[in-house]
Order: structure tokens, then sequence, then C-alpha cells
């Protein structure tokens, strides 16, 4: 991490040890402090939890006959009306202290719906999001992606929906909801085409490093897109195509000067991503690293679409991004 980011967690004496703070405000503007240190014992405490803990995870069709109105599907797929056994399918869920309403998944959502027939799936896991505790919903990120991948392979029986046909999209937490949904799957020998997150949270997956999270394994293809690298999300390359507008790091195109706070960089994300789909154009260059790309030493490598990329893209990309 670079003395800069080091710099931006907060640091609160506690006696005699100095804890690290991850500062977040959530939709609502409330502060959340996510303390990165969490003692053993009690990490294995949570687990337990886990394992014990029933998650609640609802899952909203949209499509083109109702996109402001979801139809909730269940696991037994009984009376579905809406969905469209020809059409790609396109899932999007939130991260921390959100929900299937947070502007993570009604973004995405609109922007497919008004520029592609698609069916688009949102998964509202708010319940087992909502606790105030961060690491209790990252730690139950693992289950709610085994209620995903059941019922992806449902809708899969019943509609004979091909792993080829579906693209899972996440944000923060979410990232690693869908992460963990596209391996669960592989494991079960249905391997979906692609999955995409959206700046991956990075306290407790990347640092410190406890917990399982969103990797190159999930799908066919995965891309990443890093908006608050090193603080809120993850710094290292984790996906075949990894893009780093800015660097990764501050991005004035959605905070102001008054509201470049590391939870508006996160959340900048799933902006350029929605931007993306409707059809901004964020021209992006493969290069070793961000500052390279602004001396100039990599114009001439690959370029490749933010948002829009092909599955044949690889390795690390860049774009200044300002207003």
């Amino acid at each position: 991490m670079s003395s800069f980011k080091f710099r931006r967690l907060a640091k609160l004496a506690t006696g005699d040890d100095a804890s690290e703070f991850v500062k977040y405000y959530d939709e609502n503007h409330h502060l959340h402090l996510i303390n990165l240190n969490v003692p053993v014992y009690y990490t294995a405490d949570l687990i337990e939890t886990r394992l014990s803990t029933e998650v609640e995870v609802r899952f909203w069709l949209y499509t083109k006959c109702n996109r402001h109105h979801f139809e909730e599907l269940h696991v037994n797929l009984k009376k579905v009306k809406n969905y469209d056994s020809s059409k790609p399918l396109v899932v999007v869920t939130h991260g921390w202290l959100g929900s299937g309403y947070s502007n993570s998944t009604q973004m995405i959502k609109d922007a497919y719906l008004a520029t592609r027939d698609v069916n688009v799936i949102i998964v509202d896991w708010k319940q087992p999001a909502s606790y105030i505790n961060y690491m209790t919903s990252a730690l139950l990120t693992d289950s709610v992606a085994e209620e995903i991948s059941d019922f992806v392979l449902a809708l899969s029986k019943k509609f004979k929906l091909h792993g080829t046909d579906i693209h899972l999209i996440g944000h923060s937490l979410g990232a690693h909801v869908v992460g963990l949904t596209g391996i669960k799957l592989k494991y079960k020998k249905y391997i979906v085409d692609r999955v995409t997150g959206l700046d991956p949270a990075r306290p407790f997956f990347e640092f410190p490093p406890l917990l399982s999270g969103i990797t190159k394994d999930a799908a066919n293809f995965v891309d990443i897109i890093h908006t608050n690298s090193g603080v809120l999300g993850y710094e290292s390359s984790v996906g075949h195509a990894d893009f780093y507008p800015n660097g990764g790091d501050a991005q004035p195109h959605c905070c102001s000067k008054s509201e470049m706070t590391d939870s508006c960089e996160h959340r900048c994300a799933f902006i350029y991503f929605k931007e993306a789909v409707y059809g901004r154009k964020y021209i992006c260059t493969q290069c070793d690293s961000y500052p390279d790309y602004v001396a100039g030493f990599c114009y001439s490598n690959d370029e490749e679409l933010l948002g829009l990329t092909r599955d044949t893209a690889r390795g690390d990309y860049y774009i200044t991004i300002m207003y």
C-alpha cells in the first residue's frame, strides 16, 4: 500500500494499542468504521456464526415487459411469468448495507433494459448485508453465493439456460458474492461466461487476507474495475483484465472536491459501468503501471473499452477520467 493510501486509514488509540479503521459512508451518508484489527479468536467465533446462520436471499426479475416492477422468483421457479429463455441473463447485486433498491443495482438494471433485450435478475441479500459489524456480512458472502448458485442451477434446469449466456455483476462485497457464486458453480460443473467485479471490497479479503473472494477462476472471463484501490477496494489485479481509472484512486468524475471521500470513489465503479452500458466509450490502454501510462510509454499498447471489455483482454488497463 502506498504511503498516501496508508494515511487514509483512520488510526484510533485504544489504551496502549492503536487500531486501524477504514471509514465507510453508506448510501444515507452515515459513517461506519471497519476495524481491521480483529482478534483471531473473534474471527473463529464469527465463522461458527456463519455456519449456523440462515441467510435470506431474494431474486427480482426485470425485463423490458416489467422494467419498473420486479417479479420475485423463488428457487422452485413456480409461476414464472416474465422470464424469456431465448434471451441472455444479467445478474447484479449490491454490497454492504445495501439492498436490491441500491443505486449499484438499479442503475445497472436500468442501463441494460434501456439498451439491450435481456433478462435482469437483481439479487437482494439485504438481510445478511445489514449487519453493522462489517465482518459478519463479509463472512456471509459465502453463504449468499451458495444460495445464488443453487438458484442459477435451478434456472438452468428449468429453462435450459447455458452458462455462456450468463453475466454476473457485483459491487464491493457484492463482487465477492458473484465471484464466489461463479466458483461454486464451477465446482458443480457449470461455468458462467463472465463475472464483473466493481471495486471488490478490500477489508478482510485482500487486507488483512482472511477471507476468499473474487478471482479469475470465477468464470470464463473476469473483469475488474478499481476506483478506490488500496482502501475500500482491491489494490491488486485479480481478474483476467483489471481496469484502473485514474490509477484506481481519486475519481473527480463522480466526486466533487467537497465529497472526495473513499466511499464516493468506491461507488464510482458502478457509475462508470452504468455509463459504459449506456454507450459511453472509456478507452483504456494496457500498461504496466499508471505512471507509465501518464508518461506516454504505453500508447501503442492494446486498448479496451471499460465495461464493454472483450473476453480476450488480459492484463492491467488505465485511463484518466476527470469530469
